[in-house]
């Protein structure tokens, strides 16, 4: 199963334990109107004080299907990472701007992801 390297750095140090969730969705961009097919999930926990870099891994399941049609089978497939936190937010997500997923990754890359405080 291919996994995602994303390395998560902050602005700031959190003064308290954070759980953040990153979902990696699969979607053809073909199918704008339907719901994308949850891909992977990991939950990270970040330390009090910590700024990164923090290593995490998604497992990629090539089986995730959007509109019943894995990425294999898709006209034009894509993948996004959403990052999921009460206490932190994206920030500097090209294109898109704070709080936004990060949309068309390689999942053959690694993912560098800046989070801020809320």
């Amino acid at each position: 199963m291919p996994t995602l390297q994303v390395i998560i750095s902050l602005v700031a140090a959190l003064s308290s334990e954070t759980s953040v969730t990153l979902k990696l969705y699969v979607h053809d961009k073909a199918l704008a109107g339907a719901a994308a097919g949850l891909a992977g999930e990991t939950v990270v926990t970040i330390a009090p004080g910590s700024m990164g870099p923090i290593n995490a891994l998604v497992s990629v399941d090539p089986d995730a299907q959007q509109a019943g049609r894995t990425a294999s089978q898709m006209v034009y497939p894509a993948h996004y990472l959403s990052v999921l936190s009460d206490q932190v937010m994206t920030t500097q997500v090209p294109e898109y701007g704070d709080g936004a997923p990060y949309f068309n990754l390689d999942i053959t890359q690694p993912l560098n992801v800046k989070l801020k405080p809320r």
